[in-house]
């Protein structure tokens, strides 16, 4: 057959013991000009020592022929490496049972035609395997190809191993270093925050020694009442047994603020979380607190929520940052004091205690010198405060922030200048 200008032609092995089959398959395709290379055997036997010459690109086959039959040429073909993938469509005249097509198909015929073979059926079926195999062909390239590309990248990714392998080793030294600085930073946290809570403490002994003193000294006038009337011989059973009471609830009182005075000092080195009563972490904070601010002048109303608001944390953590809050109330209405003095001006801190569905809402208000704009920025970065050297580290409302943070709340600040300084905290309720 010719040759296209362009293409090779497409090989076409026909296989048949009967020459005359062979022809008429050929002319089926000369009359609708197609264009192929024919090649002809008429045994198994010469069709696969054609193929050792010459590797068609499809074969058309007999069933039945003697020698080799086309079941045994198929599986002869579908051994050898250069034979395996060229589509075989097998042919017969004879009636043929599902079974036996089954056995065809298995052994590696790619289709099947009934003899006398239909013009139209054999074309068609050999243009969709000749294309097909075109198809396998560009799909085997494009594969190769990829493999190629594969293989060089795969030498490039072995010599990035070594690289990747001493990033690992720098990023696992760089991690413990990480680890080891940030242990650091979480022990200086936790000396920063007992600072704080020691000079809370100082700032508190004023007070603290007003509240003991109240207790202490009406033991000893109960105590001299007592001796007064026992020298009078007036000491009855009845007023002793009540005296005696008396004192044993002073004695209680003063034993209850120094043991709460020691929890609040201690050093915590183990972060411990607990349900924590608010209402209770206020009034804690008060008693430390409301002598000294009562020795000022200074008014304090508290407004709460009549239900039990908690929240998970650690109240003496808490407790300190009610301190603070208080401490720094207390230092505004003080500053603010002299500067109206020509005027009436009662000092007033107001505590309230709000709760929402989710969230418990603390508000410490004062009536002292506010803040202004520029520094309510900066009031919770560590160290910056606005009083003397003598007045305070400006650790107070920085480790508050984060005391706060670590119970998942929230701490802000509304203020105006001359008028009033509100300090808000949100946390989680449970």
């Amino acid at each position: 057959m010719a040759l296209n200008a362009c293409v090779m032609a497409e090989k076409i092995l026909i296989v048949d013991d009967l020459a005359v089959n062979i022809q008429i398959i050929i002319s089926i395709f000369e009359m609708h000009e197609l264009d192929y290379e024919f090649y002809q055997a008429t045994n198994g036997v010469l069709a696969f020592e054609i193929t050792k010459k010459v590797i068609p690109d499809l074969i058309i086959s007999d069933w039945d022929m003697p020698v080799l039959s086309g079941i045994e040429l198929i599986a002869l073909l579908k051994k050898e490496e250069s034979t395996k993938n060229i589509p075989i469509i097998i042919c017969t005249g004879k009636m043929t049972s599902s079974d036996n097509l089954q056995i065809a198909f298995d052994t590696g015929a790619a289709d099947f035609i009934r003899k006398p073979i239909d013009e139209v059926e054999l074309i068609s079926r050999v243009k969709n395997h000749l294309e097909l195999k075109i198809q396998r062909t560009k799909i085997e390239d494009y594969s190769q190809k990829l493999e190629s590309e594969i293989s060089e990248r795969k030498k490039i990714e072995a010599k990035f191993v070594k690289v990747n392998k001493e990033l690992f080793e720098l990023n696992t030294d760089l991690e413990m270093r990480v680890i080891s600085e940030f242990r650091k930073i979480e022990k200086q946290q936790k000396l920063l925050i007992q600072k704080s809570k020691l000079e809370s403490l100082g700032i508190l002994a004023a007070g603290m020694a007003h509240e003991i003193n109240q207790p202490l000294t009406s033991i000893s006038m109960g105590l001299e009442n007592i001796l007064l009337k026992n020298s009078l011989d007036k000491l009855s059973s009845n007023y002793l047994v009540n005296k005696l009471k008396s004192l044993f609830e002073d004695i209680e009182r003063i034993k209850r603020l120094i043991q709460h005075v020691r929890q609040f000092s201690r050093n915590q080195n183990i972060e411990m979380f607990d349900k924590v009563d608010i209402k209770q972490v206020i009034s804690d904070a008060l008693m430390l607190m409301k002598a000294q601010l009562h020795d000022l002048n200074i008014e304090i109303a508290v407004s709460e929520s009549e239900s039990e608001v908690k929240t998970l944390g650690n109240r003496n953590k808490l407790e300190q940052v009610i301190i603070n809050m208080l401490s720094n109330s207390r230092d505004a209405i003080i500053k603010k004091e002299p500067l109206v003095s020509n005027l009436q001006f009662t000092k007033k801190i107001n505590i309230s205690l709000s709760v929402s569905e989710t969230v418990a809402r603390i508000e410490v208000t004062d009536n002292g010198v506010g803040i202004d704009a520029e520094s309510s920025k900066k009031i919770f970065d560590p160290f910056y405060t606005s009083k003397s050297e003598k007045a305070g580290t400006g650790l107070g409302l920085s480790i508050s922030y984060g005391i706060v943070k670590d119970m998942k709340g929230e701490i802000f600040v509304e203020s105006e200048e001359m008028k009033y300084t509100k300090m808000i905290i949100e946390l989680p309720k449970i």
